[in-house]
């Protein structure tokens, strides 16, 4: 029987798919979710290399597709069986949670729109399986908010609140804008230097007595021979996710710019 990863122990998240998709031949304006669907054993390597590193939660590669829904674009016709596929491919690793990760819209549509988007996307993830949703990179409390009350409409699962990292007061405010709603967890991932999503979980904990989650990028990339570089090293990172351990955060990854060697890292010290 799985623990409840919501219990206040350390749980370590995956990390980044679009970047070792773009190393195994993804173009930088492809959908994630269409290369999924043409290269499938390619996502099933990626989240068994993360739970082999370490990963006790796996993410589904479905982060585009609200978007995809509310824009109509090309594979919106396919939203079930990219889930359907997504979930499959994740829950294949070895006794991993998975985790149906939900993004943000483009923020061109209306709250409407949003609102369907959202809904559909949860109930398409809720059908097909998964342990929990993750509405990861949200860029505003207020479609934060739609998008959990969507959610919860449709879906009993636990489902984390994560905010694009920005600055550490703007994050903590749009963060702390969400506890009225009760999610599973509150928290950031993305952003610029990781070091300073530490003091963003602080400021989260000092309000917040739930659980919160932290995904940190690789830092800011620099393009160098048609390839993105980034700055922070998985050692690095692995140093940053233990002070983010002391600021509060138990359910801890690393966002883009991360691989399975970040994870390993990170589930090496934080399981000493």
């Amino acid at each position: 029987m799985k623990k409840d990863i919501f219990d206040g122990g350390i749980y370590i998240l995956d990390g980044a798919i679009a970047t070792l998709l773009f190393d195994k031949g993804m173009r930088f304006n492809d959908l994630p979710e269409d290369f999924m669907m043409r290269n499938p054993e390619v996502l099933r390597a990626i989240h068994r290399e993360y739970r082999l590193a370490g990963a006790d939660i796996l993410t589904t590669n479905t982060f585009n597709l609200t978007r995809i829904i509310a824009e109509k674009l090309d594979l919106h016709d396919r939203a079930e069986e990219i889930v359907k596929c997504a979930v499959e491919l994740a829950r294949s690793a070895d006794e991993a949670y998975v985790a149906g990760s939900i993004g943000p819209t483009s923020g061109s549509c209306d709250n409407e729109t949003a609102v369907s988007a959202f809904e559909k996307q949860a109930h398409l993830i809720d059908s097909a399986g998964t342990d929990l949703i993750i509405l990861e990179t949200m860029t505003s409390p207020e479609e934060a908010s739609i998008a959990l009350k969507a959610v919860k409409s449709i879906s009993k699962l636990p489902t984390i609140v994560s905010f694009a990292h920005q600055d550490p007061a703007n994050t903590i405010k749009s963060a702390l804008a969400l506890g009225a709603l009760k999610p599973s967890a509150l928290g950031a991932n993305c952003g610029g230097d990781p070091r300073d999503m530490i003091r963003t979980i602080a400021g989260i904990r000092h309000s917040w007595r739930g659980v919160i989650c932290a995904e940190p990028s690789a830092g800011i990339p620099s393009l160098k021979n048609d390839r993105l570089i980034w700055p922070v090293a998985a050692d690095d990172m692995a140093e940053i996710a233990v002070e983010l351990a002391h600021a509060g955060a138990s359910l801890i990854g690393s966002c883009c710019g991360s691989t399975p060697e970040f994870t390993a890292a990170i589930a090496r010290v934080l399981r000493k």
